[in-house]
This record gives C-alpha cells, structure tokens and sequence, in this order.
C-alpha cells in the first residue's frame, strides 16, 4: 500500500452505531397508509373544486337555468384563509395547536367537524401503520426467542486538560459533566465512574515490541514513533508509523536485574552465586537447545558494565543441563571419579576451616528445606578431621567411612559433591528440571574493576536502585531456535539466593595499639615491642557490612628464622628464637591468641588462647589463619 501512489485516501473514523442500521429495515421505512392530515385537508381542498352542487332556493324553469345554478365546495374552506396559510406552511403536518392558537380556539362548524373527522382517522391510521412493527415483534420475540437486553447507561471517554494554573486537580468519582440536551430538550449529563487526579503529564514517549513468527524473538522500537522505530525523520506524505513494529528493527534483550548491597565488592577474586527457584516446569525441550543458549551476566561499574573475564572469551553455550553432573543424592548412588575427589580433598585438608569455609550447600538436593539450607559447620568439620586421623593411615577409603562420622550423613556428602565439582567451574549455569532451579555461577578475577554502586547517567539502563546491580541477560548464539525465554514461559520465580565469595580482599583497615597500618606493606602487628594482651585491629566496611556465612583473616610470616626439625620428622619455623632467654627456650607453643567480633558496639569473643602456629612448609614464607568466623559463630554473635 505504501507503494500505490494514492493521495485521495479516505479519512474516516469508521461507521457509528446509528449507521450500521439500514433505514430499509425500520418498520416505519414503509407505511401501509402514508398520508397525513395535511395530505387529506389539501387533497380536500383540490377535491371541493371538481364537485358541485345546485345552490338554488326554487327549481330553475328550464335545463340551462339548472346548470348555472350549480356551485362547487370551494366556499366550504373559503370561510377560514388562516387554514390555507398554516397548510402552506413549513409547520408539523399533523400538529393543529397552532392553528387552533390563531383562531382563538374557534373555526366554522363545517370546518370543526372535518378536522374532528381526520383526528378519528389519524387513530385508525397509525394503527393500520403498527402493522409492521408487530409483525417484527411477533418474529423476533415468538419465532426467533429473542430476548430484549437491559437497558444501560450511556457511556464515553473524556479527555481532560488541566488549567495552566493548575499543578495538579483531584477530579471526585460521581462528578456530574454536562453533554447538552437530548431531541426532549432534557439536559444530559454523564457522571466520572472513578476518581482521577489530573496532572500536566503528557506521553513521553512511544515503544513497542514485535514477536517474531515461531522463533518468538522480541524486535525492540526504542521510538516506535519514527520510519525505522530508532528515530529516523518520517518521510511519507501521510506521516504513518508502525505502532507495533517488524522484524527488520532490532532484537532486544531479555533478562532481569539484581540490585543488593552483597554486591559491593571492591577486590579479590569474587565468586558470585545466584540461585533462581521458579513456579512452574521449565519446558524440556531445553535440553536439546542449551548449547545454544547463554546466561550473561554483568556488574554494575564505576564507567562501565564489568562482564566476568571467562565468560567474555568464550562463545558458545555454557548452560549444562540435567543432575548426574552435580547432584549427590546419598552414598551409594556417587560415581567412582566423585568419591574419589571428595576422599583425596578430605585427606589432604589439616584444619576445620579449610573444610567449612570450602563447602556449601548443594540448592538441588538434600534433607533440609534446601533453597538455601547449609554447608557443613565447625563442629561437623572438626569431627571429620578427629575421625580420620583415627583410622589408619589417617585417611578415608571409602565414602563409607565418611558417611559413618557423625554429623555428616548423604546430605553432607551431597554438599561435598556439589562444592568441588562447581570449584574448577568459575564460568557455568546449571539447570536442574527436576527441582525447577537455576544456579549461575560467575567469578570477577582480582585484576579486575570494583563492582560499585548503580549509576544511571553512566550505565544508561533504566533501573532505579543506588545499590549495585547485576544483570542477567539471556541469549542464544542461534538465531534461527526459539529465544530462550520461550522455555521459561510458565515459570516465575518464587525464590532468589544470592552469595558471594571473596578471596584476596585487600582493601582492609589494619592497624596496631599505634597507629593504622598500611596492609599492602609489611607491618607489624603488634608493634615493635609485642607485649602481653596486645591489640591487632582488622576492619572491612565490605565485609562487616554484609551477614556472612564464613570468614577467615590470613597473614604471611617474614623472617621467623632457620627450619626447625622435631622428633617427628615435621620442620617449622619457631617463633621462639626471637624471644629466648638465658636458661629457658620458648616454643611455639608459649605464644597463644584471642579472637572477638566487634557487633554492637561491643567485643564478643570467639576463640580464647589459640596457639599462634608457625608450622607450615619446609621453605618459603608461611600462611596462617588468625581469624575464622563460622555461620554458627556469626549467627550467634549477630543475632544472639
């Protein structure tokens, strides 16, 4: 059409209600007698013209005397001119009040007497005309059963403009606003069937999303009003735009946003967990589809969006989907390549920590109410230690005898599972169609920016939070399959777990009894002349700000003097060769910690006389733990 070179296009709003009714089917389109009182006073009128009548008092002597003495009937309306006048007129056929008015209410006998007449025929002759309309009734009501819907009000749009005055104006529901007067000369008056507060708001701005065929891949309008729907002048005559849009605009992106106060990361390696549990089956069919699809995900910047390193170098489709891979369901249903990782890593671990600060809940399986339950704790974690130092070898052969040290159960070992077999993966999405849930796992490597609170006027994208944002887009390298959000169509969330895990923070406060340290350097702790209960303060605003589910401090020994060998065969450093003294040498041993959590405004304590270990690696500078929180330390602290 756009083609066709018409410039004398009809203009039209279309056909009303009164004209889709034909007047050929009123029942008053044809009467059966159509004439009017006005038609019989003149055909009267004509007719007393051609009519005579002999007027002589006494017979007239001969034949041709007779016929001069015959008169016509034009005298009988002669008598009245007032009634030719008011025939003559443009006034209503049948309506003679106004006539009647001008003669004061008297007129010649003979003329009241034949006007009496016309009023008694009008009776029988508008009932001769109902005809036709009872013949109508008689078909649709008896014949047809038709029934006669209610009567209903008038309804219509109003568009209201404010007064320039005005900021704004709160129109009350039942306001009455005049329509003018009906054909009776009845004012007609409409009533708001709800409150309104008006305003000078107007329409900013027109958009508009168009679905592609079977493929259903949403083209986006960012101007919906312009030729190509990004803007570009209208160049038709008649200025026409596509409301709704084509496939040639370009596609849009589907996601969804998460803005929370977890995600002010500043530095380290930051591992970020999002767990998705939705409402409604996930269509299977998106098995066949997941190496084409993509679950990208970004940070919100102090420039610009941050986009995980491993998840930009790679092309394609990382979505696995199915269980067999992450799911742990009990003891006897592990394979042979995860028992054998979850023994090695159990055997090689020498503190509490190292297994509860590692493991976390496995989302898709377990005994608890699982979306989130939790990892393994402190206590479960030590008994896995004391228990596998007793058999021999001190080490675990089986999953058996891990199943068998108490505490720890199928769930435990499902959560074991679950924490190594996604510890290699820092880049994947997992979804599981049985449980309904999605797990993104991404990872912001330590060289990369802080992930900062939202800025809209640098970020451009529509979200309204000052918290910082992570936005999960989903995408498919393949565009000839389906979008992706097709297979989530009958899903909503019900649920959304979001953790995070930081490696390498070290944007930290540190400081001793004498001034603030600077962590990047080395530092002594506690000061230059160490005395007993000395204080070494170790403060986040990132970290303390958030509820953590585990925390560990960790530092780097210097110089803490040549290897040591014990009885053993294990070598160390030992701490004492600094402090001895004449006829007594200090072991390790001799020097012990405390640890508290400031919550409050004041200190709880954790952990009272910790041995401040040195042993370690038989070269190099050694790594030691002086801080681990547990979730059931934090817990206790925070809201106990």
């Amino acid at each position: 059409m756009s083609n066709c070179g018409d410039k004398f296009r009809l203009l039209r709003d279309g056909t009303s209600q009164e004209e889709r009714l034909l007047a050929a089917l009123q029942p008053a389109f044809v009467a059966v007698e159509e004439r009017t009182v006005r038609d019989l006073t003149l055909f009267a009128q004509r007719l007393a013209e051609v009519i005579v009548h002999n007027s002589a008092e006494q017979e007239a002597p001969d034949q041709e005397a007779l016929i001069e003495s015959f008169e016509d009937w034009t005298p009988f309306f002669a008598h009245d001119p007032e009634l030719s006048t008011f025939l003559s007129s443009n006034g209503r056929a049948e309506d003679f009040n106004q006539y009647l008015t001008s003669k004061g209410k008297y007129t010649e006998p003979q003329l009241a007497l034949f006007l009496t007449f016309l009023q008694l025929w009008k009776i029988a002759r508008d009932d001769m005309n109902n005809i036709t309309a009872r013949h109508l009734d008689y078909y649709y009501k008896e014949v047809l059963r038709l029934r006669e819907k209610a009567a209903h009000a008038d309804s219509t749009y109003i568009l209201f403009e404010l007064a320039r005055h005005k900021d704004f104006y709160n129109l009350p529901k039942g306001t009455l606003l005049r329509a003018g007067k009906d054909r009776a000369g009845v004012e007609v008056l409409f009533a708001t069937d709800r409150s309104l507060t008006l305003s000078h708001a107007q329409i900013a701005a027109y958009k508009s999303i168009w679905q592609a065929g079977s493929t259903r891949r949403p083209h986006v309008s960012a101007i919906a009003n312009s030729a190509d729907g990004a803007g570009a002048a209208i160049e038709t005559e008649e200025q026409s735009w596509l409301p709704f849009g084509d496939s040639s605009r370009p596609e849009g992106e589907t996601g969804f946003c998460i803005s929370s106060p977890m995600l002010q990361l500043e530095g380290g390696q930051r591992d970020i967990s999002i767990l998705l549990e939705l409402e409604g089956s996930i269509d299977p069919a998106i098995t066949s589809a997941a190496a084409n699809l993509r679950f990208d995900v970004y940070l919100s910047g102090e420039e610009a969006w941050l986009e995980p390193q491993l998840q930009a170098a790679r092309t394609k489709g990382v979505i696995e989907v199915g269980k067999s891979d992450i799911k742990v369901f009990d003891s006897k249903n592990i394979s042979p390549e995860l028992e054998r990782t979850i023994l090695s890593y159990l055997n090689q671990v020498t503190k509490p920590e190292e297994i509860y600060s590692f493991v976390t809940d496995n989302p898709f399986s377990g005994y608890g109410n699982q979306i989130r339950d939790y990892g393994i704790g402190k206590t479960t974690a030590k008994k896995i230690i004391e228990e596998r130092d007793k058999l021999q070898g001190k080490r675990f052969r089986s999953i058996a005898e891990l199943d068998a040290v108490p505490g720890v159960g199928p769930d435990k070992i499902g959560d074991l599972g679950f924490s190594l077999l996604v510890h290699e993966s820092q880049d994947s999405t997992i979804i599981d169609l049985d449980t309904n849930c999605i797990l993104i796992l991404r990872t912001l490597e330590a060289s990369q920016d802080p992930v900062v609170n939202y800025n809209r006027e640098v970020l451009v994208d529509p979200i309204g939070t000052g918290w910082p944002v992570a936005k999960v887009l989903l995408r498919s390298t393949n565009a000839a399959v389906a979008h992706p959000a097709t297979f989530f169509g009958a899903s909503r969330v019900k649920n959304i777990e979001l953790e995070v895990s930081v490696t390498g923070l070290q944007q930290v406060l540190v400081q001793n009894e004498s001034a603030v340290l600077d962590a990047s350097k080395v530092l002594q702790p506690f000061g230059s002349r160490p005395r007993r209960k000395s204080h070494f303060y170790v403060g986040s605003r990132e970290a303390f700000s958030k509820r953590l589910s585990a925390l560990s401090v960790s530092w780097e020994w210097e110089g803490l003097g040549e290897l040591e060998v014990e009885e053993s065969g294990t070598t160390y450093r030992r701490m004492g060769n600094y402090y001895d003294v004449t006829g007594y040498t200090r072991s390790n041993s001799d020097f012990s910690i405390s640890t508290s959590l400031l919550s409050g405004y004041q200190w709880q304590p954790l952990d009272e006389d910790l041995p401040l270990p040195t042993k370690g690696l038989a070269a190099g500078l050694e790594k030691h733990i002086l801080l681990a929180v547990t979730p059931e330390a934090y817990d206790a602290i925070a809201h106990g």
